[in-house]
């Protein structure tokens, strides 16, 4: 009988500690505080293990990228995590706002054109929740989307 309670105190025990290990942390928005957008990475979806910096393509960047802490699994998963540019208000609508303006050279054309060609994925967070999409969309040969 004891070692029945032993166990059910060791798995009791060990599921309270669950968020503790996971680093999840809480956090809690006002109406306004801005929501960090974290970007991570970018890669060709039909490889996931081959990734790159968010800002090794042309993107608008932040004056200066500030990284973010990494874990274990997450280095070896091939994370880069710096705070983005992009801004979001909790619980406010974000009209259409223009980012930066860039005047893009022919290499960095390409770069984009081999990225939605090569159908790249990017990775951010909002609020620590992951989402994902594609860099671009190609129509057609001629037409090149971001």
């Amino acid at each position: 009988m004891l070692s029945k309670m032993n166990f059910i105190f060791v798995t009791a025990l060990m599921l309270s500690s669950l968020p503790l290990l996971s680093g999840a942390k809480s956090m809690h928005y006002k109406d306004g505080d801005t929501i960090p957008i974290i970007a991570n990475k970018i890669g060709p979806f039909s490889n996931p293990t081959e990734t790159y910096k968010y800002y090794d393509l042309p993107f608008c960047r932040p004056g200066q990228l500030k990284k973010q802490k990494h874990n274990m699994g997450e280095i070896l998963s091939g994370d880069r995590k710096v705070v983005s540019a992009y801004e979001v208000k909790f619980k406010q609508d974000m009209p259409l706002q223009k980012l930066c303006k860039l005047q893009l050279s022919v290499d960095d054309v390409q770069k984009f054109q081999r990225a939605v060609d090569e159908e790249y994925f990017f990775e951010m967070f909002l609020d620590d929740l992951p989402t994902w999409g594609y860099i671009g969309d190609s129509p057609t040969a001629q037409d090149l989307l971001l």
